[in-house]
């Protein structure tokens, strides 16, 4: 059986989204690529909220497996 390696994850730590998030209160998608700061963790890091400032300035909630380091 093959475990993922997963990669702890903190509030402000800095992450790099590894596949494309559409934002529905801008009514855009962010690229895969696209850095953020953590601001939030959501239920012991099941999901996170992350500020983005480019392509364009945003918040998303991202799950864990969108997210790298």
């Amino acid at each position: 059986m093959t475990r993922e390696r997963v990669i702890p994850i903190a509030l402000l730590d800095e992450v790099t989204l590894t596949m494309p998030v559409y934002v529905e209160a801008v009514g855009r998608e962010l690229p895969a690529g696209s850095r953020g700061a953590v601001v939030g963790v959501w239920r012991s890091g099941r999901a996170y909220e992350v500020e983005f400032t480019r392509p364009f300035a945003c918040l998303a909630t991202v799950l864990p497996e969108g997210l790298g380091a």
